[in-house]
C-alpha cells in the first residue's frame, strides 16, 4: 500500500474538515491542520487574538515533517492552500519519503438532507476575500510545478544535507 498524503484545500467553509474527517473513517490516518494548533480558538469558538496565524502555520509544518518522518501511512491536511507556494514543502517531503499526494478542491459540502455546511471558524470576511483574490487554480499550480522541479529536486538535497527529510 502507497504512503499517501491528501491536501485540501479551499476557502473557510468550503467543507475541508468535513471531507478530512470522511477520508479519515474510511483509510484511517492523521488529520492535520493549523486549525489543530493548540489554543488557536476560545471557548467560544472565536480565534484566540494572542495566538498569532504564524506561530500556527509554523507548528503545522513542524508536525506535517514529524509524521512523514514517522512513516504515517495517511496524512489529511486540511487546510486553504490558496498559494501554490504552499505546495512545495509538501511535494518535497512527499518526493523524500515515498508519499503519493492528492490534491483535492473544496468548494462546499452538503449534508444528505441538502444543507450546506459553512463554518468559517470565525476568520474574518476580509482574509477570506484576501484568500479568494490571491487564489491559485490547481491548473496554474500544476503549470508552476514544471518550472519548480529543478528548485524542488534543490530543496530536497538542501534538506538531506541538512538532516530535515
Amino acid at each position: 500500500m502507497h504512503k499517501i498524503i491528501y491536501v485540501l484545500r479551499g476557502l473557510p467553509g468550503s467543507g475541508k474538515t468535513s471531507l478530512a474527517e470522511t477520508i479519515k473513517a474510511s483509510a484511517g490516518g492523521i488529520m492535520l491542520s493549523s486549525d489543530d494548533y493548540p489554543e488557536r480558538y476560545l471557548s467560544d469558538g472565536r480565534l484566540n487574538p494572542r495566538i498569532a496565524v504564524p506561530a500556527a502555520h509554523e507548528w503545522f509544518w513542524r508536525r506535517l515533517r514529524e509524521l512523514v518522518l514517522e512513516g504515517i501511512q495517511v496524512i489529511i491536511l486540511h487546510n486553504v492552500f490558496h498559494l501554490g507556494e504552499h505546495f512545495l514543502p509538501i511535494f518535497a517531503l512527499a518526493k523524500m519519503r515515498g508519499y503519493v499526494v492528492h490534491t483535492i478542491h473544496c468548494e462546499e459540502f452538503a449534508h444528505s438532507s441538502g444543507e450546506v455546511a459553512r463554518s468559517t471558524k470565525a476568520v474574518p470576511e476580509e482574509l477570506i476575500q484576501q484568500w479568494e483574490s490571491e487564489w491559485e487554480s490547481i491548473v496554474s499550480i500544476r503549470k508552476k510545478q514544471s518550472f519548480q522541479a529543478k528548485a524542488l529536486d534543490e530543496l530536497v538535497q538542501l534538506g538531506q544535507e541538512m538532516g530535515m527529510y
